[in-house]
């Protein structure tokens, strides 16, 4: 298990906490795989701003990438639920 931060913006934030998104696209140069722990940090203008997300922690339950899904290639979508 790893714990991971994930930066993320409001809008996404305030669909992850208000359980309308469990689904996020990433680079796959950041290797996530299922079992290892989220933290997201809310960015907006590339400084941080308080979000109730940022204190919340999110397990990863599985990751597709090209190979398992059609997602273009380079990128990874990694389910989650919340702690």
């Amino acid at each position: 298990m790893t714990v991971r931060t994930i930066k993320t913006n409001p809008r996404e934030a305030d669909a992850i906490c208000g359980n309308t998104l469990s689904v996020i696209f990433r680079s796959e140069k950041e290797y996530v795989k299922p079992g290892d722990v989220i933290q997201f940090l809310c960015m907006k203008e590339k400084k941080p701003v308080t979000h109730k997300i940022n204190s919340k922690g999110y397990v990863v339950t599985q990751v597709y990438d090209a190979m398992t899904a059609p997602i273009v290639k380079g990128y990874q979508a990694i389910t989650f639920r919340a702690i």
